[in-house]
């Protein structure tokens, strides 16, 4: 048996606050500064395997509105993706995700484009028919949530990607958008219909749509097939294109006109 003594006690005390050091200075940059992502926290090195998760699971959790269940869902989720490697591993966000996402709870939601690819890559392996549309959605009403449903029905995983507000102004005038980005994009990424919710800057999603080769591409209105940007990518890559009707009598220009008559 070692004897104690103030040496190694001393080191002792140096280790826990080491230990103690390396779960805080995450917990500050994650929740006080906001300067850390959940991504950047699964980059970061710990000398034990459960601390990067287990932040990382934290800052997943932080985002959503229900903390406690959500939180403590997402443990256990990853948890069972953990024990089911062999030998010290982690669970990545991709693969917490995919697992939060085939329950039902969570999953899904806003994604940079790495994600949107790596994540429309393994719908693709597991046989699921990956579905995209796009368009401003300045202010959500009846015949966007009818069209994004009808959209979904269409594959198995539906892409809904976000004109920014720069490309907005260029194509609406200067007095749109209404809702900012960070607001259209929350409010389509709360509906059922939609597994994923992506930004782009162009005028047109075709750059975005040879990145990520959606299955089927649904566009609303009375275009025609080959009308529709990145039509030509899908089709080239055995994909098919579909034009979908809206809701007559049902559009956000007429909505914006009818509030400022008064109407609505």
């Amino acid at each position: 048996m070692v004897e104690r003594t103030p040496v190694l006690d001393a080191f002792a005390h140096l280790i826990l606050i080491a230990g103690a050091a390396l779960v805080c200075i995450p917990i500050y940059f994650v929740f006080v500064t906001g300067t850390l992502t959940q991504q950047q926290v699964l980059q970061v090195p710990m000398p034990w395997v459960p601390g990067d998760q287990f932040m990382a699971n934290v800052a997943t959790a932080w985002q959503k509105a229900d903390f406690g269940r959500l939180f403590l869902n997402s443990l256990v989720v990853s948890a069972g993706i953990v024990v089911g490697k062999i030998g010290a591993a982690t669970a990545s966000r991709s693969e917490l995700q995919r697992a939060l996402h085939s329950q039902g709870s969570g999953g899904r939601g806003l994604v940079d484009l790495p994600e949107l690819v790596a994540l429309v890559a393994e719908a693709k392996a597991r046989g699921e028919r990956v579905v995209f549309t796009n368009g401003v959605f300045d202010i959500l009403h009846v015949g966007h949530v009818s069209y994004l449903e009808e959209a979904k029905s269409c594959g198995d995983r539906l892409i809904v990607a976000v004109n920014d507000d720069d490309s907005v102004r260029r194509l609406k005038g200067t007095s749109r958008p209404v809702n900012s980005l960070a607001d259209r994009m929350a409010v389509l990424a709360g509906l059922a219909s939609v597994d994923w919710v992506v930004p782009f800057s162009e005028d047109t999603p075709a750059e975005l749509i040879a990145k990520v080769v959606p299955d089927v591409l649904v566009k609303g209105g009375d275009y025609r097939v080959e009308q529709i940007a990145g039509g030509d990518t899908v089709l080239k890559n055995g994909g098919e294109v579909r034009v979908l009707g809206f809701k007559p009598g049902r559009s956000t220009t007429a909505l914006i006109d009818a509030l400022r008559r008064g109407d609505g």
